[in-house]
């Protein structure tokens, strides 16, 4: 039995499923560590929605309501493309519902690739 499967206990929430699925990756993480090689983090991990491939119109001054998947309120989000110079923010006074959108608005108009999490 590993480490992780003995101490699963320290996360009560966690379903054996889970945890057995945690302790496949960390095995897999700790294998590449040891040979050397540069780890692969996984999207799933870090429950991503929005994958880095979508692009997204944003409309300068406009909210434009991205639907992320999560089914819960984003604890953070990442541009990693854009192809304008503008900035990109979350609309803090928008009434969508945080558990499906991420209200955004842009300085200027631009496509973007993000990261949600």
């Amino acid at each position: 039995m590993s480490t992780i499967q003995k101490t699963s206990r320290v996360h009560p929430g966690a379903g054996e499923r889970d945890v057995v699925e945690l302790s496949k990756r960390v095995e897999e993480l700790s294998r590449q560590v040891a040979e050397g090689e540069r780890p692969q983090l996984s999207s799933r991990l870090m429950e991503t929605a929005h994958n880095s491939s979508d692009l997204i119109a944003l409309t300068a001054a406009t909210t434009v309501l991205v639907k992320h998947g999560l089914g819960r309120k984003v604890r953070g989000w990442k541009i990693v493309d854009i192809d304008a110079a503008a900035t990109v923010y979350r609309d803090t006074s928008s009434s969508a519902d945080l558990t499906v959108y991420l209200p955004l608005v842009a300085s200027a108009n631009c496509n973007v690739k993000l990261e949600v999490f």
